[in-house]
């Protein structure tokens, strides 16, 4: 679960996330809702990346996303306005939010 946004917290208008299992070699894409609110359930534990992309912008991607079974992880995606073949890679070490108790991840 996510969100997209922009760098000035709008919310593009049917923004696409792909989400890709690294270990499996397996691709699933999602279309954002009318809040840019994105669902992926039942996802399979591992390392897994996270793409986003919206007309107008560039693509941004997370990669190294654990995965653990029992546990929620909230993605949310930030893209820069700018020429859309150019990628944005996020490589942060934030602790990822669970969203659904008050422990860190």
């Amino acid at each position: 679960m996510g969100s997209v946004s922009d760098q000035a917290g709008g919310v593009p208008t049917g923004a696409t996330v792909v989400f890709t299992d690294l270990r499996r070699g397996i691709e699933r894409t999602l279309l954002t809702d009318g809040a840019s609110q994105y669902l992926a359930s039942n996802l399979l534990p591992g390392e897994s990346c996270f793409r986003a992309e919206s007309k107008g912008f560039k693509k941004v991607k997370r990669p190294n996303i654990g995965l653990e079974v029992g546990k929620d992880v909230r993605v949310d995606l930030v893209l820069p306005t700018g020429d859309v073949t150019q990628v944005v890679e996020v490589r942060d070490l934030l602790p990822l939010v669970d969203s659904t108790n008050s422990t860190l991840v």
